[in-house]
């Protein structure tokens, strides 16, 4: 893959401030296309020529038939292709001169000076020309304010912080565990659990502490 051989205009220094890339990127492609476009027709001009002097240079009593038909500027060939060099010529002229108005400022007196600056062979504005202008300085950029969240602390009864665990993401086919949850009656009854020998002697009232008696009847 071979690169073309023209490139666009390059935005001058004092303007780069004023270029918006997405408006000037497609403009600039077209200015490469038509500019390669028009090297080819140059070059398919010139090989032309030089294959033709080979042979009238061979021949040399058709030379003056080649001259009449080729390369007279009134003849059909030459004029079919300096209508379609000039045609690819000023359409580049007219995508360079919408890169340049888009990198004029509104200010009248100001616009008036650059629209009278040429372009140069490697820039949108002659450098010499575009330095007698007064390009007004870009505006500074206003500092950007940090919007970062400070993490959340819990404080504890011992005085240590601990930042809280970020939840980790769950898996979109890991299904969420939720424990089986067992539904009580009002009241339990001795099937909803086996008591073991152990734990029917911890239920035993105890004397000692006064819970579980039974309150007797008194005798008269």
């Amino acid at each position: 893959k071979h690169g073309g051989v023209f490139q666009p205009l390059a935005v001058n220094h004092q303007l780069l401030s004023r270029a918006s890339e997405s408006a000037d990127f497609p403009l600039r492609q077209m200015e490469r296309l038509l500019g390669n476009i028009s090297f080819g027709i140059l070059e398919q001009r010139n090989a032309f020529q030089q294959a033709m002097r080979v042979v009238q240079a061979k021949v040399p009593n058709i030379g003056p038939l080649l001259a009449e038909q080729l390369f007279n500027k009134t003849a059909p060939f030459r004029t079919a292709s300096d209508n379609l060099l000039q045609y690819v010529c000023g359409k580049r002229a007219e995508v360079i001169a919408e890169r340049r108005r888009m990198l004029i400022p509104p200010d009248p007196s100001l616009k008036r000076q650059m629209v009278s600056v040429p372009p140069s062979v490697s820039h949108l504005f002659d450098e010499e020309g575009l330095a007698k202008c007064p390009i007004p300085l870009p505006p500074k950029p206003r500092p950007q304010t940090s919007t970062r969240k400070r993490k959340a602390h819990v404080h504890t009864a011992s005085g240590f912080n601990y930042a809280s665990k970020p939840k980790q993401a769950r898996s979109p086919t890991q299904k969420p565990h939720n424990p089986p949850t067992r539904q009580w009656k009002d009241k339990p009854t001795s099937r909803d659990y086996k008591v073991s020998g152990r734990d029917q002697h911890n239920r035993r009232p105890n004397h000692s502490t006064g819970k579980g008696k039974q309150k007797s009847k008194k005798s008269f």
